[in-house]
């Protein structure tokens, strides 16, 4: 039995690492804390996975124990959110310099407006975009109705292109 959990386990966590540690990256702040929420996140979900998991509900359950490890870990040290990458993927494979230079710009504005949205539409947007999960694995995630989920993301993309805007107008 210990076998086919361990399979289950590898399969599922090499599919879904790099989403799961996107989302980790993205709420904790920096690479060095990132990798150590990680491991423990992997941990907690190697020590609670199930024998005969249900693979519809897993997604949303790891990114729920990734969650509550981000929160605990907040919590604990108080920390502030900064990130040492974009939030978006920038493109430099153009062959336009002006392109990539503008790509750039509007990724780093990016960054910098959501790193100021309040917390709830800051994880909801990153649970979307960098986790790729779908809104009612977000509601589970954040433990919230699918309705303040859907609300959290609209308001969040409603202020970055309100100040997109703004910037661009200046």
């Amino acid at each position: 039995m210990q076998t086919v959990k361990k399979e289950l386990f590898e399969k599922f966590v090499y599919s879904h690492k790099d989403k799961i540690y996107g989302y980790i990256f993205r709420m904790c702040g920096n690479r060095e804390s990132a990798d150590d929420l990680f491991q423990e996140t992997l941990f907690k979900i190697w020590n609670n996975f199930p024998a005969k998991p249900e693979t519809a509900k897993l997604r949303s359950w790891c990114f729920t124990i990734a969650h509550n490890t981000i929160v605990d870990h907040l919590k604990s040290k108080k920390a502030t959110t900064e990130y040492d990458e974009t939030f978006a993927q920038r493109n430099t494979n153009s062959g336009n310099p002006a392109e990539v230079l503008i790509g750039l710009e509007t990724s780093e504005n990016i960054e910098k407006i959501v790193k100021k949205l309040p917390p709830k539409q800051k994880r909801a947007l990153i649970l979307r975009v960098n986790g790729g999960l779908k809104y009612r694995e977000i509601a589970e995630v954040m433990q919230e109705p699918l309705n303040s989920v859907l609300s959290h993301i609209n308001y969040a993309l409603k202020k970055i292109r309100k100040e997109l805007e703004e910037i661009n107008a200046a």
